[in-house]
């Protein structure tokens, strides 16, 4: 279960919560967590990401495979949540909308490593 978090962390914040918290020790120390900080568009994206995940993990698809379809998938998805005029209007109160209008669909797949996930932070 904790890998299948580590990753979608990692799509969805760029990190896992270990770094998170590494980088972060005072909002360990009040009990916060990554996911406390994430927008309104991040919860739901991981929400959304999850049930993808567990299915791509039945079917055996390898860790970096994963990883660029999940990121595929986020993308998609944001681009369909900007569009939507009534999406929009109920997630106003989401600070970071700006930086998902500026994701480029052709720079996903450009990571040619997979992000390893059991590595310390340095």
């Amino acid at each position: 279960m904790r890998t299948k978090q580590r990753v979608l962390n990692k799509v969805v914040f760029n990190k896992t919560a270990k770094e998170w918290n590494t980088e972060k020790p005072e909002l360990v120390r009040k009990n916060h967590n990554i996911r406390d900080y994430g927008s309104t568009h991040q919860l739901i994206l991981i929400a959304n990401l999850e049930t993808l995940n567990a299915e791509l993990i039945r079917n055996k698809i390898n860790q970096y495979d994963r990883i660029q379809m999940l990121k595929q998938a986020a993308v998609e998805w944001l681009k369909s949540v900007l569009k939507s005029k009534a999406i929009q209007d109920t997630l106003i109160d989401s600070p970071n909308i700006d930086k998902y209008k500026q994701i480029n669909i052709n720079n996903v797949d450009t990571d040619k490593i997979s992000p390893d996930l059991k590595k310390k932070p340095d």
